[in-house]
């Protein structure tokens, strides 16, 4: 949609149109970013994965600090390994 002054000269009317259609394709920008290490925020500073928040949370992990300039969380994932270990029957 174009917006015309009516008293404006063609010059201005171009220059609004311009910029407004700036403005508007601005707004559709498609951020991208490594899933790289960051450092968490909270204790013990641990090393996270750069994820977005939708996908730190789809993975079971904890939001913990932003990382690719706010477009993204610093996502502590944890996994807990249950080792059983048996001895054999002795005489």
């Amino acid at each position: 949609m174009a917006i015309f002054l009516i008293d404006g000269s063609m010059s201005e009317r171009h220059n609004q149109n311009s910029t407004r259609q700036k403005r508007l394709f601005s707004i559709f920008n498609i951020v991208t970013f490594k899933n790289e290490a960051c450092t968490t925020t909270g204790a013990g500073n641990l090393v996270g994965t750069c994820l977005t928040s939708t996908e730190c949370t789809a993975k079971g992990g904890s939001p913990s600090g932003n990382c690719a300039a706010g477009f993204g969380v610093c996502c502590l994932l944890v996994w807990v390994v249950i080792v059983q270990v048996t001895r054999p029957f002795l005489k």
